[in-house]
């Protein structure tokens, strides 16, 4: 069984013996009944808050070592060791005229109270370390079991106090595993408007959130049904439908879906999977009667040239919208531009090829890159070969990056601006940029020319 933090435990049961409530609560309890439940001991759980019925100053009062980390909302973090646990008083929340914090907060006297105001059925558990009793109101443990998701309450009523909501019960479908309680998907359809109201940061959160679930497919899914993507992520809304070629098995959406799910849990990689062919519905044209001919049988094929370009600066857009930092942007943006770059350097790509690649793409997005590779051809439905292939293509690759003298970045070149500027006399400017680029354009043609002895004596001839 899995064995809960001995702050926990004693945190409650002093509560308890200065004559408060005190119970850990929230998505503590679900995780902890999961692992219980499936015999799991490695299930991890990263965040334990305790309820109580204790007011903000006794808990500051009984605790020596406190911070009064949100006293508006009776939250007090009790350090505990090399722990920290939030505190709080049993509450009850009243209007939510914004959508997200409710306007005022009334402090309570029972568990029972406190529960009646959570968002779903599996989080409004509570469980008391001391007597390892379980307070369950509204058949929480029933709906683990069976895993369904299922507000607490009137969901229309639940999704209307913060609209976020909406999300976090597609992201739970996502990272547990479970199904949608037909009023709660309904609900969610019906509330689907709310989402606007919502910060992209915190749209943000929740979307990686269920990109690194098990079930992320089946979630994706589930933003078409209940009518969030076109609120979310419009941009891949036109993938729905979208006819693609004798190459793929499924249309653009659902060869999207089965990327996701055949990448690796890396958050920027799922991302990436996700977004890879945002470009392809601005891309697609009719095929053209050389591309159809000795086609099987398919009435109306579609190429999307230059969908990897699009693709990258659709990507830009959402990320910059959802507020990624510049490193995530660069990350996921060069990962959609270049993930057709397999199929473009071909069977037999020359050294100069792949070392420009290699130049352009950067060393560090390499294996994801490879990943996204994959995913993307076993994706489409009608590769059976893609391992063996990409196999030699990254042998290739990594001869090249082992190369002496290898340019990956241009810090590789073997002089700089200053050394050129010194070799021929001449002051900084657009000048010593143009001279250094020519110098690493022969190097890539030519690593062995890499070298200072080399540079130095190449200058002169390009000044």
């Amino acid at each position: 069984m899995l064995v809960l933090p001995s702050a926990v435990a004693d945190i409650c049961d002093v509560l308890q013996r200065r004559g408060h409530q005190a119970y850990l609560v929230g998505g503590a309890v679900r995780d902890y009944l999961q692992a219980k439940q499936w015999h799991r001991a490695d299930l991890e759980i990263h965040d334990y808050d305790i309820a109580t019925s204790a007011t903000p100053e006794q808990v500051i009062s009984i605790f020596p070592r406190t911070v009064p980390t949100g006293l508006k909302h009776g939250t007090v973090t009790v350090l505990h060791g090399l722990m920290s646990i939030e505190v709080t008083t049993f509450r009850s929340d009243q209007g939510y005229s914004d959508g997200r914090h409710p306007d005022d907060v009334v402090f309570v006297k029972t568990i029972e109270e406190d529960l009646a105001r959570r968002d779903f059925t599996i989080n409004a558990m509570a469980f008391d370390p001391i007597k390892e009793a379980i307070i369950d109101p509204f058949t929480g443990q029933f709906d683990l079991e069976h895993r369904i998701i299922n507000c607490v309450g009137d969901p229309v009523v639940r999704f209307q106090e913060d609209g976020l909501r909406l999300m976090r019960a597609i992201r739970f479908i996502s990272t547990l595993g479970f199904t949608l309680e037909t009023r709660t998907m309904e609900a969610i359809t019906e509330c689907a408007h709310l989402i606007d109201s919502i910060s992209q940061e915190r749209i943000r959160d929740e979307l990686m959130k269920l990109l690194m679930g098990r079930g992320a497919q089946d979630a994706l899914e589930l933003l078409v049904e209940t009518k969030l993507l076109p609120r979310i992520l419009p941009e891949l809304v036109p993938q729905i439908g979208q006819v693609q070629n004798r190459h793929h098995k499924w249309d653009v959406w659902t060869h999207t879906l089965k990327t996701v799910g055949l990448s690796r849990h890396e958050p920027m990689l799922r991302l990436a999977a996700l977004l890879h062919d945002v470009g392809k519905p601005a891309s697609a044209e009719p095929a053209t009667k050389e591309w159809l001919e000795g086609s099987p049988s398919a009435p109306v094929e579609f190429t999307f040239y230059d969908h990897d370009k699009k693709g990258e600066e659709l990507a830009r857009q959402i990320m910059n919208r959802l507020k990624f930092s510049n490193d995530e942007i660069k990350h996921v943006t060069t990962l959609v531009r270049y993930h057709m770059g397999a199929f473009h350097l071909g069977a037999h790509p020359t050294g100069s090829a792949l070392r420009r690649f290699i130049r352009r793409v950067g060393p560090d997005y390499l294996n994801e890159l490879f990943e996204l590779f994959r995913a993307d051809a076993y994706g489409a439905g009608t590769k059976t070969n893609a391992d063996s292939e990409l196999l030699g293509l990254r042998a290739k690759i990594d001869h090249e990056l082992l190369r002496p003298n290898a340019i990956t970045k241009s810090r590789d070149l073997a002089i700089n601006g200053h050394d050129v500027m010194v070799a021929l006399g001449i002051a900084p400017g657009p000048e010593v940029g143009r001279l250094l680029k020519v110098l690493e354009e022969k190097c890539l043609d030519d690593p062995e020319l890499n070298t200072r002895e080399k540079l130095l004596a190449l200058l002169p001839q390009e000044f």
